[in-house]
């Protein structure tokens, strides 16, 4: 915090005295009035719907919350005729203390219609990918539909749409 308001260091000496302060004893109501206030209220991966003109959040299975997500996919990735998705995340840039964001390899949820997503792991799906997944897409190389995966500091991961189980 004294990296982003420099002025709390002459005001606090000590980092053990933060342990006391509150926002209100932190801040003068003076600064607190002019400060620009954020609010977070939803902080699952979820799906969209478009339900005519209104929409509806949905929060995907808990799978597709362990770690943040860069990729995301949906199609017929296991040609059973019903949309699947497909998340792909994971991030290493972050301060040693809080440690890599890595415990995604990859998220295969296969659509059963009617909003419903069942997860399938990266063994049962054969899509098992590590590292830093930065996009994703599905493209037609020789009249035959493939997942690409672009990984930060890595090789493009290609998977072949018919062999995803």
């Amino acid at each position: 915090m004294t990296a982003q308001l420099p002025i709390l260091k002459k005001q606090i000496l000590r980092y053990e005295y933060y342990s006391t302060k509150t926002y209100d004893s932190l801040f003068s109501p003076d600064v607190r009035s002019k400060a620009l206030r954020y609010e977070t209220n939803y902080l699952q991966s979820a799906i969209l719907w478009n339900n005519g003109g209104s929409f509806e959040l949905q929060a995907l299975p808990v799978q597709a919350q362990f770690s943040p997500v860069f990729g995301i996919v949906a199609d017929d990735l296991d040609a059973d005729g019903k949309i699947d998705l497909w998340l792909g995340g994971n991030f290493y840039a972050v301060k040693p203390q809080v440690g890599r964001l890595n415990a995604s390899k990859g998220v295969f949820l296969r659509g059963n219609g009617g909003k419903s997503f069942s997860y399938v792991s990266p063994h049962q799906s054969g899509m098992r990918v590590e590292g830093e997944v930065r996009d994703a897409c599905v493209i037609d190389i020789k009249g035959s539909r493939h997942l690409v995966v672009a990984r930060n500091n890595a090789s493009v991961l290609i998977f072949e749409k018919n062999k995803i189980k």
